[in-house]
């Protein structure tokens, strides 16, 4: 068997329900991997028009652009399922790794997860713009330049890939989200299922696994997207040329402008590919590697972890400025200083909404003595 390439044992799957796959094994955190089919589509049909006209002293600039973008890919190797090989007790004189090799050889799996299909994000985007601009002779000395853009970013909709699944377009709603259907938990922050759970409070019979959680075309307040369509980018340009002394020897320049840009499609697609309930993924314990189906199956016993994006974010841009000085001081000599800077607003940036303000736990008292060991980083 060879470290990170395909193995030379051939494994098959005929169990119900499970994709007919060579599964990935995992050996006491060495990975054994096969890879399947991997499908990936970024069409672009792009529709653009540009005019421009000189009446006297102005140079009118107008002009339309339209995209129809579609793109996404399968997981490829996200449902194949996964042998993990644990070592357990390690016996004097061997290696956590020869007792964990020495388990797969007796097929004794320590954990087998499997996704229950290969998800597919493929997310379809509408652009549409639309700019005029007027560059303005005002005089032998001094040119304008005013301009005006508006782009409408469409929020992304599930699409299809060919050969592969359809998954409508993911996400999490905060407003959708009911305190009533919230689940209790036990006092480590597991979902408890058994009274008595944290505080005294009995398990919650309206608990919803999926509570806040929307679906393009389904139960999405959006419609077919998963988040709100800002309709108000209007993006101004204005620059300037002015000769100084009226020689020509030397120029000043200057400009501002907004620049709205398009939203990464991959904050899309992760939650369409990773959350449930487009995709769901169940774990087996202490099984074994001919019929892993008989171990002891479980799901995540807390809360799920979800990927998500702002449904209510404002679209990211950067506003652009510029002041520039030239001067020539012979026919192949000029001399230039000049100021250009950038500055983003509303970017992108991943944040954990759940987590607690620091020396929040010590406050409360979570965890006695506030000293984090092995057996109480659950509490945390």
């Amino acid at each position: 068997m060879n470290k990170n390439n395909s193995p030379d044992i051939s494994v098959k799957l005929p169990y119900p329900n499970m994709t007919q796959q060579v599964p990935q094994m995992i050996i006491n955190g060495s990975n054994y991997r096969v890879t399947e089919p991997y499908n990936e589509r970024n069409p672009v049909t792009q529709i653009f028009v540009n005019n421009t006209n000189s009446i006297g002293r102005h140079t009118l600039k107008a002009g339309i652009n339209i995209e129809l973008q579609l793109g996404g890919s399968n997981n490829g190797i996200s449902n194949q399922g996964v042998f993990t090989f644990a070592p357990g007790t390690v016996l004097k004189g061997s290696t956590q790794f020869s007792q964990a090799f020495a388990n797969f050889l007796l097929g004794n799996a320590a954990t087998f997860t499997q996704t229950n299909i290969d998800p597919a994000g493929t997310n379809k985007t509408r652009i549409y713009e639309g700019y005029v601009q007027d560059d303005y002779h005002a005089s032998s000395r001094l040119s304008l330049s005013l301009g005006l853009r508006y782009s409408y970013y469409g929020t992304p909709i599930g699409g299809t890939l060919p050969g592969a699944y359809y998954s409508p377009v993911l996400n999490f709603d905060p407003n959708s989200f009911d305190q009533a259907a919230a689940p209790a938990l036990t006092s480590t922050g597991l979902i408890c299922s058994k009274a008595p759970c944290a505080n005294g409070k009995a398990p919650n019979p309206n608990y919803n696994p999926l509570n806040g959680i929307i679906q393009g075309g389904i139960n999405s307040p959006f419609g077919s997207g998963a988040s709100a369509v800002n309709t108000t980018n209007f993006a101004p340009r204005f620059g300037f040329t002015y000769d100084v002394y009226g020689n020509g020897m030397t120029a000043l320049r200057g400009g501002y402008g907004i620049f709205y840009y398009q939203v990464v499609g991959n904050n899309a697609k992760i939650p369409t590919i990773q959350d449930p309930p487009n995709s769901v993924t169940a774990t087996i314990s202490n099984t074994s590697f001919d019929n892993p189906g008989n171990g002891v199956p479980s799901f995540s016993s807390g809360p799920q972890g979800l990927q998500a994006f702002d449904v209510s974010s404002q679209l990211p841009y950067a506003e652009q400025f510029s002041l520039d000085l030239q001067q020539q001081l012979n026919r192949g000599t000029v001399f230039d200083i000049g100021y250009y800077g950038n500055h983003g607003v509303h970017n992108y940036a991943a944040v954990d909404i759940n987590q607690p303000p620091a020396g929040a736990y010590a406050a409360k008292g979570i965890i006695p003595g506030n000293v984090v060991t092995t057996a109480n980083t659950r509490n945390i």
